[in-house]
């Protein structure tokens, strides 16, 4: 029998479950590929829709090219696409240019590049402006006529204009100006609210924070700290981890970079240096850099190798373990490791460093070595894409509980809860032999149960009708917890239970 701790546990592990279901979708839509559209011969546009499990892949023709540039897409808080951009032209969900979305960091670069997609790997990110679910900003590098990075700008983006369809209110705003490593990134301040947006200077250890509030941008806010980046900053990216605790920036010839990161002061401390000792360094090497969602594990690629770290040991560089190297799966050009993106699902999606139709995927990121379950090139999209990932920060991260900033009252745990005629039920629970699923109406999808190492226990189509109840034999299951996941295939909001199973 389980105690009353472990019951206790397994509640609190049945809220946060209840919980995710409400929280905010910016991030289920991901746009990749570039033109022509000519889908028989695997050019045009892939869209990865992550309100189904497994995630719909479909094809889409796109107004313009991704070639060299990261998606930056965003949804409304229900997952519903609001707009994406390539860095030249800010295109509305119906795929066509938003109104004064064109001609998005003008200048030499954009005359001779924008065929192509504006050339950074990691030069936009848009957080939507806290307190309003319509207005977003785009913050966007820009290079100057040498070609370098030279110019912060943001563009605003009012999602309720133009009959719904978009407008761009405000664009290529210059907020400052200096020489930045091609690596912008954003984090949620502690209070749940604002952002944090951060850039490095070229060839310092020297970073600039802006801050993000109903009230406008202030900033920069400078700090030195760690060690200097030498003039070898391409191919690289930066993140922050899904808690925000950690910001790590990682390239070929610098290694891998970890902060400490204070979300209510935006002090980076603590600072972490580790090299790719061994690795062989080449002109077409990229690196890549993602944290597991527990916030345990950080993943880091050079081309052909891919290492797992543990961010809890004492010595963080000596935890490094070889989870992979590259199999030779060409598709058609060599399918090696570059950017990664921690998904809605709880999966990290890679890029390669060719133009490719593969992306490689970490079912498991949560678990110690090789159990992560990398699988190479196991994504296969209707059409190529070459380099970047999407670059979002972390959505679902809201207010830093216990600290002194955390003072709006915001939390996960304020999202509008689900009708309780929506919810799917377990009973009983713990169940000991035939647990019963009772659906909520009106489902046409799939019901889908995980065990606590992510394998799937049980999976069965979802027909409509009033209500359904299905029962599951659990008699040859270990005792533990399991997920219950029901995908709809109208695009409604997914629905999750937890139970427990005891012998």
């Amino acid at each position: 029998m389980y105690s009353s701790k472990l019951l206790l546990i397994l509640l609190l592990v049945f809220t946060t479950q209840v919980s995710n279901a409400q929280e905010d979708k910016y991030d289920y839509i991901w746009p990749f590929g570039y033109d022509p559209n000519i889908p028989e011969d695997t050019f045009g546009g892939s869209i990865l829709n992550f309100h189904y499990q497994p995630i719909d892949i479909s094809y889409v023709e796109l107004p313009f090219d991704f070639n060299f540039t990261p998606v930056s897409t965003i949804s409304n808080k229900l997952g519903e696409l609001i707009f994406y951009t390539n860095g030249c032209e800010i295109i509305n969900r119906e795929h066509e240019v938003m109104l004064n979305g064109d001609t998005i960091n003008p200048g030499y670069v954009y005359n001779s590049y924008c065929s192509t997609g504006y050339p950074y790997g990691q030069g936009l990110i848009a957080p939507p402006i806290p307190g309003n679910d319509s207005i977003y900003y785009i913050f966007h590098l820009r290079r100057n006529d040498q070609l370098y990075i030279t110019d912060l700008m943001y563009s605003i983006v009012n999602a309720a204009g133009d009959n719904g369809l978009g407008e761009v209110t405000e664009k290529n705003t210059l907020l400052f100006q200096d020489n930045f490593v091609d690596q912008l990134q954003a984090v949620r301040h502690g209070n749940g609210r604002d952002w944090w947006v951060v850039v490095l200077k070229v060839s310092s250890n020297k970073h600039f924070l802006f801050l993000l509030s109903p009230y406008g941008i202030e900033g920069p806010f400078e700090q030195q700290t760690g060690v200097a980046w030498n003039a070898g900053y391409w191919s690289g990216q930066a993140i922050f981890s899904p808690d925000g605790s950690k910001y790590i920036r990682v390239n070929p010839t610098n290694g891998i970079h970890i902060f400490d990161f204070d979300r209510c002061t935006g002090e980076l401390y603590n600072p972490v240096v580790m090299s790719f000792v061994g690795d062989t360094i080449t002109a077409t090497t990229g690196a890549g850099v993602s944290v597991s969602p527990n916030g345990r594990y950080l993943y880091a690629s050079l081309s052909k190798r891919f290492y797992q770290y543990d961010l809890q040991a004492g010595n963080i560089a000596a935890s490094r373990q070889l989870i992979a190297v590259y199999d030779g799966f060409r598709s058609p050009f060599a399918t090696t490791f570059f950017q990664h993106m921690l998904a809605p699902v709880g999966k990290i999606y890679i890029t390669s460093t060719n133009g490719v139709n593969r992306l490689h995927v970490i079912h498991n990121p949560n678990q110690p070595g090789t159990a992560c379950n990398l699988e190479q090139h196991g994504i296969c999209l209707p059409t190529f894409h070459v380099f970047a990932a999407p670059n979002f920060p972390h959505f679902r991260l809201y207010d830093l509980p216990g600290s002194p900033c955390d003072t709006l009252g915001i939390s996960t745990a304020d999202k509008e809860p689900e009708r309780q005629d929506e919810k799917i039920k377990v009973f009983p629970n713990p169940a000991d032999g035939v647990a019963y699923i009772q659906l909520p109406p009106g489902i046409v999808g799939k019901l889908q149960v995980w065990n606590a190492e992510g394998k799937v226990m049980f999976d069965e189509e979802i027909r409509e009708r009033a209500g359904q109840r299905l029962s599951i034999n659990t008699t040859q299951w270990p005792a533990g917890v399991y997920f219950c996941t029901v995908y709809d295939n109208r695009g409604r909001d997914e629905r999750r239970v937890t139970f427990v199973v005891s012998h």
